[in-house]
């Protein structure tokens, strides 16, 4: 399985670079046209507590809230980015889990307009890169009720991956931009900056769901 996980990171990681190297977007490259801002909403699991937060490793489910951008260039090509907040909890390895509370700002490109569903809604799949800045972190031993949040775990490390959208992407009457569908993301495993030693790395993390966003118009 780690030689898959491994196998399957550096495959990526060359599509990656590939695609955004090449020209495989929509349109032509020209002057911003547009730009939207607005929020978005996506389920992928998880569960949290406020202030105690009860040990429940692996939950394999979690929320993601974000605020998000649109530079909309002629031709439907533009790049989508943000700040998010998302967070995960680790299963116990080596008897320890991690509860981790990530900021990430992704950028999004759209590579292939699968389907123009009609004037003014198209099929889209986007792929991207995203950094995670870890936020706060809390350590649970095996038998533990409650994480233990470390202080100024703030920045403690830095992880970088890959996103990917299947969204259709709605436009109403020029003023807003609505897109929903299928959102992914994986860690880049080698690809990590840690600045505090003391903190506990996991930079395997693969998740997939679903999101809504809805972006008003701003500048045109």
């Amino acid at each position: 399985m780690i030689r898959l996980v491994s196998f399957t990171t550096k495959v990526l990681t060359f599509v990656l670079l590939y695609l955004l190297t090449t020209k495989v977007v929509i349109g032509q490259n020209e002057n911003i046209t547009k730009i939207y801002i607005g929020g978005s909403f996506g389920f992928n699991g998880y569960g949290l507590a406020q202030n105690e937060i009860e040990v429940k490793p692996y939950a394999k489910f979690n929320l993601d809230l974000g605020a998000t951008i649109l530079f909309d260039f002629s031709n439907k090509y533009f790049i989508k980015s943000g700040i998010n907040f998302i967070y995960y909890r680790s299963p116990f390895i080596n008897n320890i889990s991690t509860y981790d509370e990530l900021i990430q700002i992704p950028v999004l490109f759209p590579v292939f307009r699968v389907k123009e569903i009609n004037e003014s809604n198209n099929l889209i799949l986007s792929i991207g890169t995203q950094i995670s800045i870890l936020a706060r972190q809390g350590i649970a031993n095996t038998g533990d009720n409650n994480y233990q949040i470390l202080p100024s775990s703030f920045g403690g490390f830095y992880k970088f991956g890959i996103l990917s959208e299947f969204a259709i992407y709605s436009r109403k009457n020029n003023k807003f931009v609505h897109s929903y569908g299928l959102k992914f993301s994986m860690d880049l495993e080698p690809l990590y900056i840690k600045s505090n030693s003391s903190l506990k790395i996991n930079n395997t993390y693969v998740t997939g769901g679903i999101f809504y966003n809805i972006n008003r118009k701003s500048i045109h």
